[in-house]
């Protein structure tokens, strides 16, 4: 509807143009004056990108500002890319600097941690990196009670209940969890919560829950088995063996895709047939 309400008349310019359709959809939203230029081009035999759209529309526009709000507006974009630049670099500090300390809990065994509790160093280094957290998060947060598990709010909230505990040497002894039924309920997932945080990968125990949830992949015994018809070069193939499949057999007709599965996965049974000749009887 949008190209025939706003490309009525220019169907001819556009067939002859061969005209892509995500150049189609970038004319539809450009402006009046962005579509007829482009047209015109395109009549003359010019060959057209989104690109090219795009850097039209940009300097059709700029040519209707004053010199002045021209200038107004280039300095409003410098003052985002820099206050995105330095938000970018306040982030990777702070993920940084949390990684350290968690990692360096994450080496301690309980009675180690027991005294790291009673650390003014661990303590003041826990608020530090508290202030940090409430200037990129904010105060206002989800209560942890009505926060969904598997939502990112979830892990910020539980992130923030961690830290709070470690600045009250509320952890490190296992009589701080009498009682407490909300997460983080041990010193294990308190680390496991501030290393997610900082970008590192820890065991998804208890962090995605549900009637069908799998946290991590089940014996070898358990796998359910997969039989891939059609296989390709393996992007799902490889999307089943991290979800916990065992791939009995993978049927590809492309020498070079069967080619490509084998050099992957040389483990794998590849079978290079097609499929109206094979017989599945004996992988039932």
């Amino acid at each position: 509807m949008g190209i025939a309400q706003s490309l009525k008349g220019q169907e001819a310019a556009l067939r002859k143009a061969r005209v892509t359709f995500p150049v189609l959809k970038a004319l539809v939203a450009a402006d009046a004056d962005t579509r007829q230029e482009i047209v015109e081009r395109m009549e003359i035999g010019a060959r057209i990108d989104t690109k090219e759209i795009a850097a039209i529309r940009k300097r059709l526009t700029e040519a209707k500002l004053t010199p002045e709000a021209l200038m107004a507006q280039k300095n409003v974009r410098l003052v985002a890319a820099a206050a995105r630049k330095r938000s970018a670099d306040t982030a990777e500090a702070f993920r940084d600097r949390l990684a350290s300390f968690a990692l360096e809990l994450k080496k301690m065994n309980a009675a180690e941690l027991a005294q790291a509790s009673l650390s003014e160093t661990v303590r003041q280094d826990a608020l530090g990196l508290r202030a940090q957290f409430m200037d990129i998060f904010g105060a206002k947060r989800t209560s942890l009670d009505k926060a969904n598990l598997n939502s990112a709010a979830f892990r910020v909230v539980a992130a923030a209940e961690a830290l709070k505990r470690i600045c009250e040497g509320r952890f490190g002894n296992p009589v701080h969890y009498a009682g407490v039924k909300k997460w983080p309920v041990s010193d294990t997932q308190i680390i496991d919560v501030l290393l997610l945080l900082s970008g590192h990968s820890v065991p998804l125990r208890g962090w995605v829950r549900g009637r069908n949830a799998i946290t991590e992949l089940p014996p070898h015994r358990y796998r359910l088995k997969a039989i891939e018809l059609c296989a390709g070069a393996g992007g799902m193939s490889i999307g089943l063996e991290c979800a916990g499949f065992e791939h009995v057999a993978l049927f590809e007709y492309d020498a070079d895709a069967a080619a490509t599965l084998r050099q992957n996965r040389p483990d794998w049974n590849v079978v290079e047939a097609d499929i109206p000749n094979i017989d599945f009887k004996p992988k039932r």
